[in-house]
């Protein structure tokens, strides 16, 4: 992976993934799609990357342009985030950091998410809990 600097800030470049309206980037069809009310979008400018879900990363202006997500939560009264997915040291990492920049109790569920590189795996957490995150287990949400 290389990178580059992007209106100002560092850029990961990564091998194309999720493209759209290819199979990569298709929603699993086994999800109870009946209980769905909405659908979040978020990297869909090919000239700005996005690892949060909550915002896109840097425009030519230097914001990080809201996806909604986090309006749409809160219009429903929902106060705690829990986040699960890969690249915990990137896109995991900046939701969550995200989520709590926007108010909302945060948790990662540690063992239902994997880093792109486990060598920063403690640096990650600890930048995680240093935001208020709460790193948690799949095991605490049945306990």
């Amino acid at each position: 992976m290389s990178q580059i600097e992007l209106y100002g800030h560092v850029q990961e470049l990564w091998p194309d993934h999720c493209v759209q309206n290819r199979p990569g980037a298709e929603l699993a069809k086994g999800l109870p799609w009946e209980r769905v009310s909405a659908i979040i979008r978020k990297g869909d400018d090919p000239l700005v990357d996005s690892y949060s879900v909550f915002r896109n990363n840097w425009d030519p202006q230097g914001h990080r342009p809201a996806t909604g997500l986090a309006g749409y939560l809160r219009d429903r009264g929902i106060e705690d985030v829990y986040i699960a997915g890969l690249t915990r040291d990137f896109c995991v990492r900046w939701s969550a950091r995200d989520a709590m920049a926007a108010g909302f109790n945060t948790y990662v569920i540690w063992d239902l998410t994997r880093p792109v590189d486990p060598c920063d795996d403690t640096a990650v957490q600890q930048d995680l809990e240093n935001c208020g995150v709460k790193i948690i287990g799949q095991a605490d949400l049945t306990a």
